[in-house]
């Protein structure tokens, strides 16, 4: 069973997870410095990507990830302020703010 566990404010992932993140993150371009897992990551199917959005990237985001995040949003029924929703979840994600 892969899970990951909560000890004092730190999420640990088990030795499952953690070997199939590296595993990921090698067979799409490797592994990058920074809070969250890569950008490369990122699911595109629109409710993957929105659930797994808090603990990706860094800072920076790349070009494309503002549309793609729109995207999905339209996809699961947002119809206003779509792209200013997408910034806000873009900027306030949770790898970054802790």
């Amino acid at each position: 069973m892969i899970e990951a566990t909560r000890r004092d404010d730190d999420w640990l992932l088990d030795a499952e997870v953690r070997a199939a993140v590296r595993r990921l993150a090698d067979e799409d371009g490797g592994w990058q410095a920074g809070p969250g897992l890569p950008w490369a990551l990122l699911p595109l199917e629109p409710v993957h990507l929105l659930t797994a959005l808090p603990a990706v990237g860094d800072h920076g985001v790349p070009d494309g990830v503002p549309g793609m995040v729109a995207e999905a949003l339209r996809a699961v029924g947002a119809t206003t302020l779509v792209e200013e929703l997408a910034e806000d979840l873009l900027r306030h994600r949770a790898c970054v703010l802790l």
